[in-house]
Formats: C-alpha cells, structure tokens, sequence
C-alpha cells in the first residue's frame, strides 16, 4: 500500500526484485484518507514507513515495537511486533541508571528487532545533499543529526565588496601614517626637540 507516486515507483521497483525469489508482490495506491485509515488499522500487507529517532530512545519504544501497542488503533507498530524479549529489552534500557547499561540495552534491542525481520531496510543515504547559493555559508563542523539550516548565514557579495575596500583605504591610511611618523622623526629628532624645549625654559 501506497500513498504517493514516488512511493509507488519504490514499491513497483521493490515488486519486481521480488519476482526473482518466485513472491508476485501487487501495488496498490490509495488516496490520503483511506491510506491513513488502514495504516491506524493495520489493514494493510506492506507500507513504506520510517521512524525518526532521537540520540536518546525512550519511551516511545514501547509505542513502535511494545506488545500492548501491537492492537492498539493509531500506534506505530505497525509490523506488529508482540515479544517478550523486546519488552523485557525496552524495560531494561529505560531502567538504565548507567550510560554502559544504557548502551547495551539499546544495542541489545536493535538486535532483537533485526533478528525478527520485522522491516525490510529500503536505501540509505549516507550524506545529504543541499543547493544553495555560493554566498550562503555554514559552520565547518556539521552537527551529529545533520545540517541545521537555522545556524546557516548570508554574505552579501556587496558587503563583502565594500569590507575589502574598507580594508584597503585602512591599509593606506596606515602606510600614510607610517610614512609621516618616519618623516617626522628623521626631520625633528628626539634629542634635538629636547634640547630645544630646555632651550626656552
């Protein structure tokens, strides 16, 4: 079941590697109302799903993968996951007092998951890609769940003429300034303007 036409060009790519282990896979999209109605009910064989993660699972787990959310309408399990194991896993990690305790649950869950074949993993996309324009810059080191387009800024080809040429009228000026201190200095010497000031006293 699927809900776009980019969603069905996945699905009909995915139906046709199928054939090659003998299963006839049939594509079926649907419009956005009955789609979310049978994905609330389960009412379907296969979708395509995804499910955003934090740097920290939590209780949402039990929401995804828990036994009590399996029949439950509008929850996201929707493979229908009804396990022991990952109860008991999902207890475990919330229960975690220590980061290595943690840790070990959460890997110790993902390995459950994977060994029920529970989701059949699509693409992965290793980089993002972004366009944009030459003068929008972006901090060097990119954030660990990806680029924020918030903490991105504009340099205007403009401004960044007119600090050039700030720049170089201060660099003149700066020269000039040099130029007159060693003028001044080769045509009233210290001592001699002393001498003269001790002079008038």
């Amino acid at each position: 079941m699927v809900v776009t036409r980019d969603q069905e060009r996945i699905a009909l790519n995915f139906a046709q590697s199928l054939t090659r282990v003998g299963v006839a896979a049939r594509v079926r999209l649907v419009d956005s109302v009955q789609y979310e109605r049978r994905r609330q009910r389960f009412d379907f064989d296969m979708m395509i799903a995804s499910w955003p993660v934090s740097p920290s699972p939590g209780n949402e787990q039990f929401f995804r993968w828990g036994s009590a959310s399996a029949d439950r309408e509008g929850s996201f399990n929707f493979a229908g996951v009804r396990s022991r194991a990952v109860d008991g896993m999902i207890q475990t990690l919330l229960g975690a007092e220590e980061r290595d305790d943690f840790a070990a649950a959460v890997r110790a869950l993902d390995r459950i998951l994977l060994s029920g074949f529970y989701v059949v993993p699509l693409y992965h996309l290793p980089t993002q890609w972004i366009a944009h324009d030459t003068s929008v810059k972006r901090p060097a080191e990119v954030p660990l769940l990806g680029p924020m387009i918030e903490l991105w800024w504009h340099e205007s080809r403009e401004l960044l003429q007119r600090a050039e040429r700030l720049c170089e009228r201060l660099s003149y000026v700066d020269a000039h300034l040099r130029t007159s201190r060693q003028l001044s200095q080769s045509v009233y010497p210290l001592g001699h303007n002393e001498t003269t000031r001790q002079g008038k006293r």
